[in-house]
């Protein structure tokens, strides 16, 4: 009777408040995620101090700074495209969205350069082989997915598959292991990736058969959509991996220095 009453106080506590609990049941405390990392669905969360606390609240507002950046950047590519088609009849190159010579053709290569370098950030501070496959299959990504590099080997299409399929499998598996903040961006990334792929695969063999061809707005609308989703899907994940980075370099550090200077 004394254990089932213990038992029941443990849990109207960690109901009351879930971030004292200091490990999960069932593990050791050294098998816990490390402080201010997400557990997974109805676990509790623990915050060793209030620094780590400040660092999470950090990495929750730096994501929805990138967030709303990435919004504003991708919505101004996909209304040039528009406007371009609309009123210059795609006289513009640098408004076109579908050129190799835009800017939009190299906001994806840029966004994969980023989180291969956050990636690699977060592989160094962790153990072992296993988190460096992260950076590696961005990087083989990075040259596929280059208009001026892939496009110069024949298939690269085929070719950007398998690296993108395991990458795109390794960027989920991760967003559990990073904050919640991170972790939604990365898996909102791989979403919109999933659905960039799509269109471009079924994209114009759905339209085709209705008649809208190249210059009709069905078919300019499918491909804004489109890059509109790739390059939003690589920023998100740029940015879902550089949040985490910055935690795990900055934040963290320095909250533990101040909060060790203030004690």
């Amino acid at each position: 009777m004394a254990g089932t009453l213990s038992a029941t106080a443990r849990v109207y506590r960690a109901a009351r408040a879930p971030h004292l609990a200091v490990r999960l049941v069932g593990k050791p405390e050294s098998a816990c995620n490390p402080p201010g990392v997400a557990f997974g669905a109805g676990e509790a969360r623990h915050y060793s101090s209030s620094a780590e606390r400040a660092t999470f609240d950090g990495a929750a507002r730096a994501a929805r700074a990138a967030l709303v950046l990435v919004g504003l950047l991708v919505g101004a590519a996909v209304t040039a495209h528009l406007v371009d088609f609309g009123v210059y009849q795609l006289r513009i190159r640098a408004m076109n969205a579908n050129l190799g010579s835009s800017p939009v053709a190299w906001a994806s290569p840029a966004a994969i350069l980023l989180a291969v370098a956050a990636s690699t950030v977060l592989a160094r501070r962790a153990r072992g082989r296993r988190p460096w496959v992260l950076p590696v299959s961005l990087a083989v990504v990075l040259v596929l997915a280059t208009k001026h590099l892939g496009e110069s080997l024949p298939h690269w299409q085929l070719l950007l598959l398998p690296p993108l399929g395991l990458t795109l499998i390794v960027l989920w598996r991760t967003s559990a292991e990073l904050d919640p903040a991170s972790g939604r961006l990365l898996r909102g990334g791989c979403v919109l990736l999933v659905g960039a792929l799509a269109l471009h695969i079924f994209g114009a063999p759905i339209l085709t058969p209705f008649g809208f061809g190249a210059d009709s707005w069905p078919y300019q609308v499918k491909i804004a959509c489109k890059e509109g989703s790739e390059i939003s899907g690589w920023m998100l994940i740029a940015a879902g991996l550089g949040v985490a980075a910055g935690a795990e370099t900055l934040w963290k550090p320095n909250r533990r220095r101040r909060a060790a200077q203030a004690a």
